[in-house]
């Protein structure tokens, strides 16, 4: 995993290539959900791992660990070989922006109550 100089604490695996203008897109969609839940303090953020398809534990979009506050995201995503049917700009931003935002709105709760522990 190494850090990118994104505007959020995004990781990309060793194992995954982005295009810097899908990477950018992604980049900006991300600070786009955190302003839509109000997340204007970047200490409680998660860490986003971008991994491989081979990585992620389940045949997932997104998943979340609570534990250690990470959203992994599915490299799969940028690649629109794989996604024929929303090749479309609008309609891949969309599934992002969806699956990024339900994952931090239904695991935030997941996380503070870790924290309490």
């Amino acid at each position: 995993m190494h850090k990118t100089t994104s505007a959020n604490e995004i990781y990309l695996s060793e194992r995954v290539k982005i295009k810097r203008k899908a990477f950018h897109k992604f980049d900006t969609n991300i600070s786009e959900v955190y302003r839509l839940l109000g997340e204007t303090d970047s200490v409680n953020r998660s860490k986003i791992y971008v991994i491989s398809p081979n990585e992620m534990t389940s045949n997932a979009v997104a998943s979340y660990q609570p534990i250690e506050n990470i959203l992994n995201i599915n490299s799969v995503l940028f690649n629109t070989d794989s996604l024929k049917e929303l090749q479309k700009d609008f309609a891949r931003n969309l599934l992002l922006q969806f699956a990024i935002l339900f994952s931090f709105k239904n695991n935030r709760n997941s996380y503070e109550q870790v924290c309490k522990k």
